[in-house]
């Protein structure tokens, strides 16, 4: 009997996939990578498959500093975008003071933020990040680049 979703991805895939697909440079937006920074913080990322984001999540709000660690990313169960998007709203209220913040991934996404085809991922992910980093970054591209003109209006 054939599963109607895809087969939870390897470590590997996860990677290739983040500093494949993400880290390069698209022509769709001016030839920036979806994501500027995130070569600059590739040893301080961390790829967890996990089934139980919330506590994943705990851990990372408390041990990032400790553990030198900028940002997670998270995968494990199937689960659809509603599911997935309740515990990112968790996620996000319950660690805000403590400088997280939690972003969603989900190949269901029916209004993607950048103009690029296909560059969710097969299976549903959170990413979570220090919120000051990100803060740090989305000024810097504001100031000094255009990269916020490709996003959609409600992503800016």
């Amino acid at each position: 009997m054939k599963s109607k979703h895809p087969t939870l991805p390897s470590k590997n895939t996860v990677e290739e996939w983040l500093f494949g697909k993400i880290a390069k440079p698209h022509k769709e937006i001016g030839n920036k990578p979806i994501c500027p920074y995130l070569m600059k913080y590739k040893k301080q990322i961390h790829i967890q498959q996990t089934d139980d984001f919330m506590s994943t999540a705990d851990n990372f709000a408390y041990l990032k500093d400790t553990l030198r660690i900028e940002a997670m990313v998270l995968y494990g169960k199937w689960m659809d975008y509603d599911k997935l998007n309740k515990i990112h709203n968790r996620i996000n209220k319950k660690h805000k003071k403590l400088d997280v913040v939690c972003l969603i991934l989900h190949p269901d996404t029916e209004d993607p933020p950048l103009p690029i085809d296909n560059y969710n991922f097969t299976w549903p992910i959170l990413i979570l990040q220090k919120q000051s980093t990100l803060d740090k970054a989305r000024e810097n591209l504001r100031q000094k680049t255009d990269y916020y003109k490709y996003y959609n209006d409600d992503d800016k």
